[in-house]
């Protein structure tokens, strides 16, 4: 089956790393899109040595709307839909690619690394003071694995097990395989800037459409973890751009208010003890 890899840009990075490691994959694309806003300007001279690699201007600018723009554009019966910070590791499509063809009406997320130390992002999650936040989200401690909680927060499955697939309630967005006639192709997201809790929306639209939700836990891909706690002011800008976005969340689906207020109110004295 060909692929289609989808990455939405705004021009501020520098996407060498992440389309050297698609040219490098033990799988190949035969087509990788990149969907920059109306008003950005992209060299492409810089991009002349990657071949089928199409530049397309959305029409909207944001992350979701620019990532759409590219999805209608997309010809191929299977879509990735990959961030422009995320760098994959030589297997991580072709093992993505074998568990799609498997599992019609699924989508399935890459399993991610910090890039600086090599370690999952994943691993300091399953830890008691992130079960206790857990159980603070969500008022029960039954099925906390891998859900949207009652407070409109996400909780990770548990990454320390043999399997190789993961079911979830959501997938993040950095990296996700598509079958094509599965695409959410209305924007869901109407916000611009830096897409907080994009991947929740996006998730529960896809379990709109009977879309189940994986993780492949062999399918490595690598990004740069950003400290948001280098700086309280910086932290505190991060906090409430999120609840800006999530409030609505939690509004949509009618989840509770009360909850991701006490979670943001942890979150901020949490600073202080980081």
């Amino acid at each position: 089956m060909k692929i289609s890899i989808v990455i939405p840009t705004i021009g501020n990075r520098n996407l060498t790393d992440t389309l050297n490691s698609i040219y490098q994959s033990s799988l190949k694309a035969e087509e990788v899109i990149l969907s920059i806003p109306q008003d950005t300007f992209l060299d492409k001279n810089k991009f002349n040595h990657f071949k089928n690699l199409k530049i397309i201007k959305s029409r909207v600018k944001g992350q979701v709307a620019q990532r759409i723009e590219g999805f209608k554009v997309a010809k191929n019966d299977i879509v990735v839909q990959l961030d422009d910070d995320i760098i994959l590791e030589r297997e991580c499509l072709k093992l993505m690619l074998a568990f799609i063809k498997k599992n019609n009406n699924s989508a399935v997320s890459a399993h991610f690394y910090d890039i600086a130390n090599r370690k999952s992002i994943y691993d300091k999650l399953n830890t008691k003071k992130y079960n206790f936040l857990n159980y603070i989200m969500n008022g029960s401690k039954v099925g906390i694995s891998g859900i949207i909680t009652r407070s409109g927060f996400e909780t990770y499955p548990n990454f320390n097990c043999d399997k190789n697939v993961i079911s979830s309630e959501w997938i993040p967005g950095g990296c996700v395989m598509h079958q094509k006639k599965n695409l959410v192709l209305s924007n869901f997201f109407s916000y611009t800037g830096k897409a907080y809790c994009e991947d929740l929306f996006h998730s529960i639209a896809l379990k709109k459409n009977n879309i189940k939700l994986y993780y492949h836990t062999k399918a490595k891909a690598f990004l740069e973890i950003e400290n948001i706690k280098s700086n309280f002011k910086i932290y505190i800008k991060h906090l409430r751009a999120d609840f800006q976005i999530r409030k609505k969340l939690v509004e949509q689906n009618k989840l509770s208010k009360s909850r991701m207020y006490l979670v943001y109110i942890i979150k901020t004295i949490s600073y202080f003890f980081k």
